[in-house]
């Protein structure tokens, strides 16, 4: 299941946890786990996702807007 959080991320380029576990099928409590193994290994960089938002605040709340403050992880290169 390791894998299948990279390929996600790898593919998705950021994620929530609520994300991981809904097109993972786990639960938060498990990917929680994972993804603190794979950030403690070097393999994710955790963020918060208006670092990543390129609209600058100027539009009406999508799911990148800096209003949407959720902590997002990416994988490192």
């Amino acid at each position: 299941m390791l894998i299948q959080l990279l390929e996600v991320l790898k593919k998705k380029k950021t994620c929530t946890l609520q994300e991981l576990a809904e097109l993972t099928g786990e639960d938060l409590d498990s990917v929680k786990m994972k993804i603190e193994y794979l950030e403690n290994n070097g393999y994710l960089v955790k963020t918060k996702r208006s670092a990543t938002s390129k609209c600058q605040s100027q539009c009406s709340g999508c799911s990148n807007c800096v209003v949407n403050q959720d902590d997002i992880w990416i994988v490192k290169d």
